[in-house]
């Protein structure tokens, strides 16, 4: 278009050229007529498909991309232009194209309002991208177009670069140095503004200000005021440990997630000093660097809470990453702070719902966002009844959107049927929030203890005592599993508002239902004993045929031998030959050579020493240590000094290569040592315990604490040294009844630390201590107990944790009560049983219960009764 206007205005100055060149053109003109013809449509065609890709998949960025392209050679500015707009309202416009844009309007930019649209096309750039580039662009602009006619407006433009980008410490100053530059061509108080821009500059720790400022002292012979030098030194002070952040930040740049990182470090460095503008500027840079990182718009966001351009910030993140359900939810939420109208806020979901997010989570927590949005409205609305309606809508739209594209998986836990049910409840229509959770049970729920704790939670709040038994009615009969929290919940609501009918009632269908859930789990562990034994029948079968084979096998591992350190596997052919032949060169070279290296472990996986694993190959017996006498190996027998147990503790559970220094300095912070006797057999060889003895009582008090510790990786049991005579009739039992204020943890994945339920346990009051159960070489048996001062913590910690996921596993909490000796190594069949209610676990025969335990099934529930 421009190349058009030049032409015309040639032709005007010089007619006769412009006929002479026409005639020379004639002959062919012609010729070429049919060419351009075909051209024009390729062109037009090519147009229309680009066209037409774009209408039928707006989010593909490459179809946007080829189109401007094709327009720019083509030079249709107009069409170009519609493009862009196009490409700017899908996706956000790189630095480039938006100077790209911005250089092309500025070409034909002539009358006052071409410039005007410039100008604006500079401030959407300025809004889309963090450049201080373009900031500059910006600026130089606007000296260009209003520098003589409007400085005001000019200065006003530097100011908010500055603001903008005038703290980034790597490239800052050159704003400063054009808006002084700028400065000397205004007359007017020119002087006082350069003096006071000095001023604002020195004191910023920007990359080149000691620069700018020698250059100053150097071209002005006026001396610069005290207060400007003082403010340089304070900056470079600061600006010393930014720069070892800027330097990391270049040596990384093009490594994605190094870069990140360092953008995180000094993230925190910064937050650390508290300057919020530079903060500010360095999040902007870190998103400029890395658009595409949700969890940073999210920190950048949060940063900006309560500031104007908080909501730009919000824009801008969702233009750039549009799956991230999260941030359009936080969208929702920045726009009803500033006051946005609700027609604002449905643009913002219509707009989300056009984006394929990876889950139906990511749709679930969308429509929640503008769920409660909606809800938040009424208790400000002056007509309740109809927003209300408008709420009922946006709840049946949800849920008919969410089954529409991924059927009852769209909302698993049914969370928008409860949201519906609660807010129906709350305004009233109970009936309404009945049938919403009739629908929430049809849904597979109806097994679920903790969906009928909830409904009748619902019905305690709002509804009646009828309906609150009918549900509790229908939970004990429908829900699988343990009944106790139901119990416990029912009887808790007949205690605190039934009468003396309906709590003897309740008492009546809570013991029937128990008995036969108790009968459930016998029959239960008795066929699962069944097929334990069914199981060790057939491996009796089975061992008998498997006997050859496994002897082959061991006659094969033994013609494995170790020749010079690295292990040597026999020919084929002697491994042909018969297993009596003892006259094999491999076998003959073993027995000579005593080289055979045997790798032996115990059976919780701990190697056993050389000395024990390697025996005579030959004759199977283990020889006795060459050139040692036994007794003096063995030591002397130290006989039984019963005055000195308080002050002895015994250790357990040692590893048998483990010698006595290595024992000692577990102790090493444990003053008092007397001496250490590690017990040995009369080979000399280490039985894995031994005696540690302390100057006095008080001093080995602290190493009790050392319990558990490990050596290699192996605990060692520590505990105090008691004679036999004490220890008859006094051996340590494990409670074997319920213990109301130590919880029982089953499930835990291996992985779970002391601290890890500490902190999820530490949350209710009155923690006392937690154990994780291990094998003996240190590995966890993913069960813990945990112990409280009081009962009612317990019980609270019991309803708010049980069911919970740690990792990919749910873990099941119970209150402690440990089966009796001998039932133990059934394992889950009992443990199931382990419950708040004192309910025993059944006989380990799975036959008739005993005695006792009819006794324990008829009065079981008064003993509930109690717990409450």
């Amino acid at each position: 278009m421009e190349k058009m206007s030049t032409d015309s205005k040639e032709s005007q100055d010089d007619p006769g050229g412009a006929e002479v060149e026409m005639e020379e053109g004639e002959d062919s003109a012609d010729e070429s007529d049919s060419g351009s013809d075909h051209s024009e449509e390729e062109t037009k065609g090519k147009l229309e498909s680009l066209q037409e890709k774009i209408a039928l998949e707006p989010w593909i960025k490459e179809n946007h991309i080829n189109l401007i392209g094709f327009l720019q050679k083509k030079g249709d500015l107009e069409k170009l232009r519609e493009a862009r707009e196009a490409f700017s309202k899908v996706f956000p416009l790189s630095e480039e194209m938006w100077m790209s844009w911005v250089r092309d309007e500025i070409g034909i930019a002539v009358t006052e309002s071409e410039t005007l649209h410039v100008i604006e096309l500079f401030r959407r750039a300025l809004q889309d991208t963090f450049s201080l580039d373009v900031w500059l662009q910006y600026c130089l602009y606007m000296v260009g177009v209003k520098g003589s006619k409007d400085q005001e407006a000019v200065v006003g433009a530097f100011e908010e670069a500055l603001q903008a980008v005038g703290h980034h410490v790597l490239k800052g100053s050159v704003i400063w140095d054009a808006y002084r530059e700028f400065l000397l061509q205004i007359d007017e108080g020119g002087k006082e503004r350069r003096l006071e821009v000095l001023r604002r500059q020195m004191s910023l720790p920007l990359l080149g200000n000691a620069d700018t400022f020698a250059e100053l002292q150097k071209s002005d012979p006026s001396p610069i005021a005290d207060d400007i030098k003082e403010a340089l030194q304070d900056a470079i002070t600061i600006l010393a440990p930014l720069q070892e952040f800027e330097e990391v930040l270049l040596r990384t740049e093009g490594k994605e997630m190094e870069n990140l990182e360092a953008y995180k470090a000094y993230l925190d460095q910064e937050q650390t000093l508290g300057d919020r503008e530079r903060l500010c500027t360095l999040y902007e840079r870190a998103l400029e660097d890395h658009p595409t990182q949700a969890w940073l718009w999210r920190e950048y966001i949060r940063f900006l809470k309560g500031q104007d351009k908080a909501l730009d910030a919000c824009r801008r993140a969702v233009q750039h990453c549009p799956a991230s359900a999260g941030l359009w939810t936080l969208y929702m939420r920045f726009a009803e702070r500033t006051g946005a109208s609700q027609d604002v806020i449905d643009g913002i979901l219509e707009r989300a719902l056009e984006h394929d997010f990876q889950r139906s989570d990511d749709y679930r927590m969308v429509w929640l966002g503008y769920l409660d949005y909606l809800r938040r409205l009424l208790p400000v609305s002056k007509e309740v009844e109809q927003d209300l309606q408008v709420l009922r809508d946006a709840f049946n739209r949800a849920c008919e959107y969410l089954a529409e594209y991924f059927g009852l998986g769209g909302d698993r836990e049914c969370l928008i049927l409860q949201y519906w049910a609660s807010m129906e409840a709350r305004h009233g229509n109970m009936e309404r929030a009945r049938v919403l959770w009739g629908d929430i049970m049809s849904q597979g729920h109806a097994k679920s203890s903790d969906m009928w704790l909830r409904f009748a939670q619902l019905e305690r709040l709002h509804g009646d005592a009828k309906h609150c038994r009918r549900v509790f009615t229908r939970a004990l009969a429908q829900a699988i599993g343990s009944p106790e929290k139901l119990i416990f919940a029912w009887l808790s609501f007949e205690r605190e508002e039934g009468t003396i009918d309906s709590f003897e009632s309740c008492l009546e269908k809570c013991e029937e239902r128990q008995r036969k859930w108790k009968h459930e789990q016998r029959e239960m562990d008795k066929e699962r004993k069944m097929k334990v034994k069914w199981g060790r029948d057939q491996g009796r079968g089975k061992g008998a045929k498997d006997q050859t084979k496994g002897q082959e096998t061991q006659r094969r591992a033994r013609e494995t031998v170790a020749v010079h350190g690295e292990k040597r596997k026999l020919a084929p052919e002697q491994e042909d030959k018969k297993e009596g032949d003892e006259t094999s060169p491999v076998k003959k070279a073993r027995i000579e050579t005593g080289m055979s290296q045997v790798n032996l472990v115990d059976q919780d996986g701990f190697k056993i020493p050389q000395s024990v694993a390697n025996g005579d190959q030959a004759t199977g017996k283990i020889p006795l240590a060459p050139h040692k006498d036994p007794k003096t190996e063995h030591g002397e027998t130290i006989h039984h000094d019963a005055s000195k147990d308080d002050r002895t503790l015994f250790l357990s559970n040692l590893a048998y290569d483990v010698d006595e220094p290595r024992i000692l300095s577990l102790f090493a912070d444990c003053p008092g040592v007397v001496q250490f006797r590690l017990v040995r057999d009369y080979r000399g060889r280490s039985k894995g315990f031994g005696y540690l003895e302390f100057e006095s009582k008080a001093r080995a008090e602290p190493a009790l604490r050392k319990d558990r510790d490990t050596i290699d990786g192996r605990p060692v049991f520590v505990s105090r040294c008691e004679s036999d005579q004490r220890l008859k009739g006094q051996a340590f039992r494990f409670n074997n009844c319920l213990e109301k204020n130590k919880l029982f943890l089953k499930g835990l994945p291996p992985e779970t630390t002391k601290e890890d339920l500490e902190e999820i346990f530490g949350k209710y009051k009155g923690l006392k201590g937690v154990r994780i159960v291990t094998f003996r070489n240190g590995h966890s048996k993913g069960i813990a107990y945990v112990e409280y001062t009081n009962e009612n913590s317990a019980k609270e910690a019991l309803v708010g944790t049980d069911g919970m996921q740690i990792g990919e596993k749910t873990v099941s909490v119970s209150f402690s009560n440990p089966p009796t000796r001998g039932t133990r190594e059934y394992g889950d069949a009992t443990s199931v049983l382990q419950g708040s209610l004192g309910r025993g676990a059944p006989p380990p025969s799975g036959g008739e219960p005993s005695r006792c335990e009819k006794l324990e099934e008829e009065w079981g529930l008064r003993s509930m009764e109690e717990a409450l």
